[in-house]
């Protein structure tokens, strides 16, 4: 799944990307008036942002982050000073759980982040309210990121308030995503080379 349309009719009032540029690099891009490979910045990308800013493609446009999205998420969230990317993911969640989206959390940065009080204390919330929650992390460029459902992993130990055991269960994830098979990302509107 590429980056997609989201709208912005739900941003958090009072917040602004600033400089951070985290989106310009991570997502791959298959629009026809944009096409950009996976974990290479795109050609627009400046020293503080986008060069052709109030001219952008449509999809930059549109789309958002959570911590755009999310009031929950304080300035400390914002993707280049947390080292998490948070997004809305529809797929990869089980049927037994009906709430949609899952909040996919995108590692960027150092792992630690992962067993730091805030992003622990906000996944076992959202494992206690039943929110689907997935762990990502980046593909080399030009492919896929790798994810995994995170709630039945994390359950029994959200609901013994087990922090070492999430944090266990955390770094394990990131192991076997980091040992996986990256898809390489196709493109119908063109060569992201060129």
């Amino acid at each position: 799944m590429t980056i997609s349309e989201s709208g912005g009719s739900d941003l958090v009032a009072d917040r602004e990307c600033g400089d951070c540029t985290v989106c310009c690099v991570l997502f791959p891009i298959d629009q026809p008036d944009l096409v950009k490979l996976s974990g290479v910045a795109c050609r627009h990308r400046g020293s503080t942002g986008c060069a052709i800013h109030p001219v952008r493609p449509n999809v930059c446009r549109d789309w958002f982050c959570g911590w755009r999205r999310l009031p929950m998420l304080d300035d400390a969230w914002r993707p280049d000073r947390s080292g998490i990317v948070v997004v809305f993911d529809d797929e990869g969640v089980p049927a037994g759980y009906p709430e949609r989206p899952a909040l996919k959390f995108i590692l960027i940065g150092d792992e630690r982040t992962l067993y730091t009080q805030a992003f622990l204390g906000y996944v076992a919330g959202l494992v206690d309210a039943r929110v689907p929650v997935l762990l990502a992390i980046p593909g080399p460029p030009g492919t896929f990121g790798a994810k995994a459902f995170m709630n039945s992993r994390l359950e029994a130990s959200v609901a013994r308030r087990d922090a070492g055991e999430m944090i266990r269960i955390a770094a394990d994830t990131l192991s076997i995503l980091r040992a996986g098979d990256f898809e390489q990302v196709g493109f119908s509107h063109g060569d992201p080379a060129a």
